[in-house]
């Protein structure tokens, strides 16, 4: 089996800290009926062998030879990037392990930044340190992920996940917040045309945002990815389309666990809430961005550590922006 067989390379007892995970995607019901009565034309997909180049390749690890401790914040997981591949190269995902103190194994989960989940799994056992032991989880058929492409990991016992100092680096707001300690593994696979020619290429994204987490298309406001934020974590609002009026303050709304996100997209939640004030004579065009410091200290004594809040921004004269631009899921 791959390297968790490898006693040496797991007797280093790691610390792992956690990232954000699922951050719940918005479906808003509103816009799914406004796309039922917009026409639709058939597009010609392109169609494309897939070539394995690289086989059983460490995609991610954050394994190492320090002393571990054990338990991660539950609800959390980690967060890991895969790479730009010049060339038409995308990657298939094999393999998850995740380092423990010997436990009864559960399941091991993977995300999308926007909260989708990809894939879930029940995991064996590999051998590792005393005391200790590798959870594995093959995935068949393999997890097919776009280059450039973050994701989140996580499994069902946070008690005994471990983690140490080399494990953190994983939240870009937070160098030192230590993640789960895990590897994942797959295969680079050259995806070559059939015949037709490539389809045109996506539309570049907005400067500042390049990788949106809210997938609704009818908000006026939409917020940088990736929607996770605690302590000195600046959130960014980026304007979709001209606004009428400057924006004058934006409210955080506690979403409950059990809370219908699909409902809480139409109308701001009728919840316990934090308001920041904006600067007066803010842009109005297509591409602004309003940016302000989270009020984490406020959000966490009312929702806690990795609790969801609506995010709804409010005109200078007072009046709801429209749909909200999403939710945001709060680090404490």
């Amino acid at each position: 089996m791959k390297s968790s067989n490898q006693k040496s390379n797991y007797s280093a007892q790691a610390k792992s800290a956690g990232y954000q995970r699922r951050l719940i995607t918005l479906c808003s019901a509103f816009a799914a009926l406004i796309l039922f009565f917009l026409p639709s034309a058939p597009a010609a997909a392109q169609a494309y062998n897939r070539l394995i180049s690289l086989s059983n390749v460490t995609l991610f690890s954050n394994m190492n030879p320090q002393a571990v401790t054990p338990g991660v914040t539950p609800g959390v997981g980690t967060l890991f990037a895969l790479k730009p591949q010049p060339g038409g190269y995308e990657y298939e995902i094999t393999q998850v392990q995740t380092y423990h103190r010997t436990s009864t194994p559960g399941a091991i989960r993977i995300y999308s930044v926007s909260g989708q989940l990809l894939f879930s799994g029940n995991a064996q056992v590999a051998p590792a340190s005393a005391g200790y032991e590798m959870w594995v989880v093959n995935l068949n058929p393999p997890l097919q992920v776009a280059p450039n492409t973050s994701l989140i990991f996580e499994d069902s016992d946070p008690k005994t996940w471990v983690h140490d100092p080399g494990s953190a680096g994983c939240l870009p707001f937070n160098v030192g917040f230590q993640c789960g300690m895990g590897a994942v593994y797959g295969n680079v696979v050259a995806m070559q045309p059939v015949a037709a020619p490539a389809p045109a290429p996506a539309p570049a994204p907005q400067p500042g945002f390049p990788q949106r987490c809210v997938s609704n298309t009818y908000a006026f406001m939409k917020i940088e990815d990736p929607c996770i934020g605690g302590a000195g974590y600046m959130m960014k609002l980026l304007a979709e389309r001209p606004l009428p009026y400057s924006l004058g303050l934006v409210k955080l709304n506690f979403l409950p666990p059990g809370t219908n996100t699909v409902s809480a997209v139409a109308s701001p939640p009728n919840s316990p809430f934090v308001t920041v004030a904006l600067p007066a004579g803010g842009p109005k065009a297509t591409g602004s961005v309003y940016e302000f410091a989270l009020p984490a200290a406020a959000m966490c004594a009312l929702g806690g550590n990795a609790s969801l809040w609506q995010v709804t921004p409010f005109y200078v004269n007072g009046a709801p922006i429209g749909i909200p631009a999403g939710t945001f899921k709060l680090v404490c």
